[in-house]
């Protein structure tokens, strides 16, 4: 009770200063912009999947692209600390390094998943792809209130909504070569959490995630976790800092 009276004390004394702090360091929030990323799976904790797992990934072929268009940030200093939050959309690409398709077989039964191995078609492509939508919550802690040479770190937590997901195939066989989509429920969790850990120096971002709850559903295979590591490509920053100098012409000239 103490700790939660502490915290609730802290928010009230910071509600003041939040409209001019708003105004001033929106501009020191790192989460808008363009993100690739290269994604992997793995164990609780980390574990990478030893290379005999069906589900090892080919880090050269599996990528992730990220379009974070909003942000929001709650702080009370000069440098920009604080909490944010904002809304994103993308997609992660897993591609498997055995030359297999996944299929659920249709049953109830535990670890439903299935991995069939295609000796007749050459996968270049062997993908899953999992379209989803982002929710950060995350702790930003800025070292300097210098905008272009400051560096900053933040931790928290990214919760997903995953909106689709599918196969693709690009292969050639005898017959020549094809791809095709193959949109089917392999048992990818609705709902899944990350924790992330982003820093960087001015407005460029690096970030490493790591699952809190499985990709994949218990009926389908358990203890299968997603992970990446990333960076941010196009940083959105322009508008915050032109909004900055904005407010601090009024500010001088006191318009």
């Amino acid at each position: 009770m103490a700790t939660k009276s502490i915290i609730v004390g802290l928010i009230i004394s910071s509600l003041p200063l939040l409209g001019w702090s708003q105004k001033v360091n929106h501009s020191f929030t790192h989460w808008s912009g363009v993100e690739l990323g290269f994604p992997t799976l793995t164990h609780r904790g980390g574990e990478m999947l030893s290379d005999e797992h069906a589900l090892k990934t080919d880090d050269k072929n599996s990528i992730s692209i990220r379009f974070n268009f909003f942000e929001k940030k709650w702080t009370n200093t000069a440098s920009g600390t604080g909490f944010l939050t904002g809304l994103s959309f993308g997609m992660d690409s897993y591609d498997w390094k055995s030359n297999i398709a996944l299929k659920n077989n249709g049953d109830l039964s535990e670890n439903q998943l299935q991995f069939i191995e295609n000796t007749d078609e050459n996968y270049k492509f062997n993908q899953l792809n999992v379209v989803k939508a982002s929710v950060p919550l995350l702790l930003e802690i800025n070292l300097s209130a210098n905008q272009r040479k400051h560096f900053h770190i933040s931790s928290g937590v990214i919760a997903h909504v995953h909106l689709s997901h599918d196969q693709f195939f690009l292969y050639n066989n005898e017959d020549g070569r094809f791809q095709n989509y193959r949109k089917q429920d392999v048992g990818v969790q609705r709902f899944s959490v990350d924790h992330t850990v982003r820093l960087g120096f001015g407005k460029y971002t690096f970030f490493l995630t790591q699952g809190i709850t499985p990709l994949f559903k218990e009926s389908s295979i358990k203890n299968i976790y997603a992970a990446s590591f990333g960076f941010s490509i196009i940083p959105f920053d322009s508008k915050s800092e032109e909004t900055k100098k904005k407010y601090n012409i009024k500010e001088r000239w006191k318009i």
